[in-house]
């Protein structure tokens, strides 16, 4: 997937501050909920996929437009707490 084309700035967000795990989940849970009438991707990794797995029971009770991509990007660990 060497492109993936948007309509516009406001229909991409980037969910990777502070370094932290799992955010995308529950942030395209709630973009999916607000556009329904659009199909929200999200693409992951297998460890934040993994923290959040639970809410595939939300994306199926709500009937959202999710298609969902996970990446086992091999580095689940890595990540650095300062």
């Amino acid at each position: 997937m060497p492109y993936i084309s948007v309509p516009g700035p406001d229909h991409f967000k980037f969910t990777n501050n502070f370094a932290s795990i799992g955010l995308g989940f529950g942030a395209a849970l709630g973009f999916a909920r607000a556009r329904r009438d659009a199909a929200t991707v999200l693409l992951g990794g297998d460890g934040g996929f993994m923290m959040t797995i639970g809410e595939l029971e939300t994306v199926v009770r709500e009937d959202l437009p999710l298609i969902i991509v996970v990446i086992n990007d091999c580095a689940y660990g890595a990540e650095l707490i300062f």
